[in-house]
């Protein structure tokens, strides 16, 4: 079913040769030549990295989000899918053939092999693991980020894709062949299966309103699950969905249908649809829930229809030749699309030409403890700009609130952040005058408290090192009674150093951690917080200072 798709579509791409014209604030800045049948694409909106898998090449593209510039990192045969972990700057990339996954480290591009199930074809990630479903073998890989180690879960039949909430800790894993999507719990690989519509094809998760969308190709409709009882609804959408995708800020899903040449967008609070033209044979769909724009690219008119998502208003940017998949970077309001046949990715503007502005972010409290308000504000440079500052946790992947600009800055305040640490974002909008801007990542943490044993914590560190001379942080934690145990965070300033660190107890009332890194040259302000758990209260450390000499001066 799925070959016989791909081959009308690679067919019509190389029929209709159709260019449309730029749209009026969508600029195309670049074209970049990557390696031969480019065909997935994801984007590291922490690092600004983007990663092009190659079909054909068997490679990965990786383009250099401020520069353009590229290079080229080996993977196995045929890769069919890519996806990144921003936590750790590792890229997940799924080969078909070769039944493996290539595991790219995004600080040096070197890579591993992770063996797999039979003909990978779709990977998601849910840190800290991967999952991989296996078209042929019947069953998702699962990956431990930390060590490579894997597991198996066994699904339906010719499972076709997959999505996570990160919320729920949920999987979601569409087989196109038992019409039914499998339901992994994260926590113990557990499963559920839900019956959908015939070939479900592709899917889309709201972790924020909890619901999953599931296009269905032959049926040509949507099941919706509510992810809390697993109970479906459904809704008639165009003909032969191809492929689907959630705006968590509006609470619309998009759904392109391929031969019908259109998107119909549902509305998630009360499942109604409209239905907006596009371009012919729409086979991806992004959407930047920042400026509220959503981007098809259409396979066999070389173009990307740009839909407003407050209007459905379209416009139309040129791509190259087969255009397949698109994704956004937030952070910088980038689009990027993957031409299958030119062998090339066009890069979109999806600002006009205006002012540029920075964007910082602030906690009231860091760290803070579980159940407590927390008020983020985040400031805008110039303070003239207006519109609004989308903020976001997880590296962009959980919605936590809109706010309007008063004065150049937006606060937020909220207490449903659970125990742990939290990769806090902020993102402006822009307006007629200014250009978007995002916040560097704000890592804040909850402790456990009230309700435990108290405890203390401190820690020792080397005060000076060297370049590329790690340094060494030794954690204490103390208690007056019971046996410690749970996880410390290291940050230096307001980001987090390293993995959370699991804590060791080494007597009734003593756990100790450590850890050792290089430092980037200059001053380190480190602080250790133990997060506590369901029987002791976190607690942290004051800050000490780390100086880290820059590279000699070569004699």
């Amino acid at each position: 079913m799925s070959r016989k798709l791909e081959l009308r579509h690679y067919w019509l791409a190389s029929l209709i040769l159709w260019l449309a014209a730029s749209a009026h604030g969508q600029m195309v800045t670049a074209t970049v030549a990557v390696g031969s049948g480019p065909n997935a694409i994801a984007v590291n909106q922490a690092t600004n990295k983007i990663y092009v898998a190659n079909r054909v090449s068997n490679n990965v593209t990786v383009i250099d989000g401020a520069t353009n510039n590229t290079m080229t990192v080996g993977a196995g045969s045929g890769p069919a899918a890519v996806a990144v972990n921003t936590f750790s700057n590792k890229v997940y990339v799924a080969n078909s053939p070769s039944n493996n996954v290539t595991v790219i480290y995004g600080f040096n591009n070197l890579t591993s092999t992770v063996s797999a199930g039979i003909y990978p074809v779709a990977v998601a990630v849910n840190p800290p693991m991967t999952y991989v479903a296996n078209f042929g073998s019947n069953n998702v890989t699962v990956i431990d980020d930390a060590t490579n180690m894997k597991s198996t879960v066994s699904v339906g039949t010719h499972p076709r894709a997959v999505a996570v909430n990160p919320v729920t800790n949920k999987i979601y894993v569409v087989n196109v062949d038992s019409d039914n999507v499998t339901v992994i719990d994260g926590a113990t690989n557990a499963t559920a299966m839900v019956s959908v519509g015939i070939n479900p094809y592709a899917v889309a998760v709201n972790p924020t309103t909890n619901k999953i969308y599931v296009a269905n190709i032959s049926s040509s409709n949507v099941t919706v699950i509510d992810g809390v009882t697993n109970s479906t609804t459904t809704v008639g959408v165009g003909l032969d969905p191809y492929a689907v995708t959630v705006n968590p800020v509006t609470n619309k899903i998009y759904v392109a249908n391929f031969p019908s040449n259109n998107v119909t967008v549902i509305d998630g609070a009360t499942n109604m649809t409209s239905t907006v033209s596009v371009g012919t044979a729409p086979v991806a769909v992004a959407v930047n829930y920042v400026t509220n724009k959503i981007y098809v690219a259409n396979g066999a008119s070389n173009d990307v229809t740009v839909i407003d998502g407050a209007t459905n208003a379209t416009t139309t940017v040129s791509t190259g030749n087969g255009p397949n998949s698109v994704a956004v970077n937030l952070a910088t309001n980038k689009i990027y699309v993957t031409n299958g046949e030119s062998n090339n990715v066009t890069v979109i503007d999806g600002a006009r030409s205006r002012s540029a502005t920075t964007l910082t972010l602030t906690s009231g409290t860091n760290p803070s403890s579980f159940g407590q308000p927390l008020t983020f504000t985040a400031q805008v440079s110039p303070a003239l700009a207006n519109g609004t500052v989308l903020f976001t946790t997880e590296n962009y992947e959980i919605f936590l609130g809109t706010v309007t600009l008063s004065a150049g800055a937006a606060q937020l305040t909220i207490s449903s952040l659970s125990v742990g640490s939290h990769k806090i974002n902020a993102v402006y909008s822009g307006d007629v005058n200014f250009v978007n801007s995002a916040s560097p990542a704000f890592t804040q943490v909850v402790m456990a408290g009230g309700g435990g044993n108290p405890t203390a914590t401190g820690f020792t560190a080397t005060a000076q090192t060297f370049f590329r001379q790690s340094a060494s942080f030794n954690v204490f934690v103390t208690s007056s009674s019971g046996q410690l145990s749970g996880s410390v965070v290291l940050l230096d300033g307001n980001t987090q150093l390293g993995p959370l660190l699991s804590l060791f107890g080494i007597s009734p009332t003593l756990g100790i951690a450590t850890y050792s890194t290089p430092l980037r040259a200059g001053t380190h302000n480190i602080r250790a917080i133990y997060l506590g758990n369901d029987g002791f209260d976190g607690s942290f450390s004051s800050a000490q200072t780390v100086n880290t000499s820059p590279r000699p001066k070569p004699r």
